[in-house]
């Protein structure tokens, strides 16, 4: 099997030249060195010149007594099949491997490739910031692919996370023993003041009322009334969950994110109102920006309009037609029952109102899903006559956004949830009475 097996000059007890009889001539030469624990690091030198051999397996041998010194097991070290492996062993949930395969296709593979991770400083890391900022508007300079959600402009949150996931996956190598030393990688010391990057949150500012007007109209048209509709279940069914999706958010205070994907028919709880005889829907809120170990709030409630807890039936009814409306399901779920994706439903928010030329405010600035939630929490603060905390405990925000301090409980108490469904300057109700029967038909209709 092996032929003209040659110990090396340099150390003949453990390093090895050789070539494999099942190839065809001329043969390849290869390399084989034993470490200290008695274990083999084997490799093709891909030449089949023994001099040529010999000189590359000398500086091989010379990183190999380096890495050793540092107590580092030598082997593999090309950053791009080391990240493929740590995405696998680490098993991220099914999400965040989804954002790591893409950073990984679209920037880290490109960049880094097989670059030897003991390489990786900050003035490496200096460069990658430079080649991710001007990526996408370098490939349309080209007139390259450019994709229909890609930024040109990246915002120094992502680059934050991308360099907070490199710094982890140089963790990962250290633990196995692969580099010696994690880099700090500091991304102030890598962005410059000739860095194109965008700094303010981009979330979506208050739109006028009538703009929101009329994009809940048009999506309503998109979900109910347009014209040449594709005979096909799974696009209908998508189509009205964006739709309800905007109307839970804007009559819930919602953030159209985690916090609304991750909801489940189980988090709803009905109750009927001593004060108005109606019933009121609430959420209680088990993901998002404000829930979890970083804010110290396991859960929070989220409590709708008279008006919220009509269109949330009116979905739970169409979800029922579906098969979706079983207490483990998901609110806004997918055709086949999974978890939506917020891309999902923004994605299909942006497409749209470009296409109706409703996707921009009155000073050009872009309308999103946050847009509708923001617009509702500033037409509660103007019309319902609510005070700023009241509003900042029924959106799970801060005051800092509303007014200047910070609510204490985020926490809506359930003997005060009429205070939370009523956003009429007076009386207990903001919906006709017909609307009120429609409520109580679709109860009796879903058996709750």
């Amino acid at each position: 099997y092996y032929l003209n097996k040659r110990a090396c000059e340099f150390d003949p007890d453990r390093a090895m030249l050789f070539q494999l009889a099942p190839t065809l001539p001329p043969r390849k030469w290869y390399l084989r060195l034993r470490r200290m624990d008695g274990s083999y690091y084997q490799e093709s030198l891909r030449t089949s010149d023994y001099i040529k051999a010999k000189h590359i397996a000398l500086q091989k041998y010379a990183a190999f007594l380096h890495a050793e010194g540092k107590g580092v097991v030598f082997g593999e070290q090309r950053f791009s099949p080391l990240f493929r492996k740590f995405i696998k062993k680490k098993r991220f949930k099914k999400t965040r491997k989804a954002y790591l395969d893409s950073l990984f296709t679209n920037y880290f593979d490109e960049f880094f490739g097989s670059m030897n991770v003991g390489l990786v400083n900050q003035k490496v890391f200096n460069k990658y910031i430079d080649f991710r900022v001007s990526y996408w508007s370098e490939k349309q300079r080209k007139g390259e692919e450019v994709y229909r959600t890609a930024r040109l402009v990246p915002s120094a949150k992502s680059l934050k996370m991308e360099r907070d996931i490199i710094i982890q996956f140089l963790r990962w190598l250290h633990s196995e023993e692969v580099i010696a030393s994690v880099p700090s990688l500091q991304l102030s010391d890598a962005l410059t003041p000739g860095h194109e990057v965008k700094r303010k949150k981009t979330r979506g500012k208050p739109i006028p009322a009538r703009r929101l007007a009329s994009i809940m109209a048009k999506l309503r048209w998109f979900a109910f009334k347009q014209e040449h509709r594709i005979d096909d279940p799974r696009h209908d069914f998508a189509r009205k969950r964006l739709y309800y999706f905007a109307l839970v958010a804007t009559n819930f205070l919602m953030r159209p994110g985690t916090e609304m994907t991750g909801l489940r028919w189980k988090d709803l709880e009905l109750v009927r109102s001593e004060r108005s005889g109606l019933t009121i829907a609430h959420f209680t809120i088990r993901q998002g920006k404000t829930i979890g170990f970083h804010t110290g709030v396991e859960e929070r409630k989220s409590v709708g309009t008279y008006r919220g807890t009509l269109h949330l039936l009116r979905w739970r009814s169409i979800c029922r037609e579906v098969g979706k409306d079983g207490p483990e399901d998901y609110v806004f779920p997918n055709w086949d029952g999974s978890l939506c994706r917020t891309p999902n439903l923004t994605n299909l928010f942006a497409k749209k109102t470009r296409e109706w030329e409703l996707d921009r405010g009155p000073g050009g600035e872009k309308i999103t899903l946050y847009s509708l939630r923001n617009t509702a929490i500033s037409r509660r603060l103007l019309l319902s006559g609510w005070d700023p905390m009241r509003v900042a405990k029924a959106a799970g925000t801060s005051l800092r956004w509303i007014s200047e301090a910070y609510a204490d409980d985020q926490m809506v108490s359930p003997s005060r949830i009429d205070e939370y469904a009523n956003t009429a300057k007076e009386g207990y109700t903001s919906i006709e009475p017909k609307e009120e029967d429609e409520i109580a038909a679709l109860l009796k209709e879903l058996g709750i």
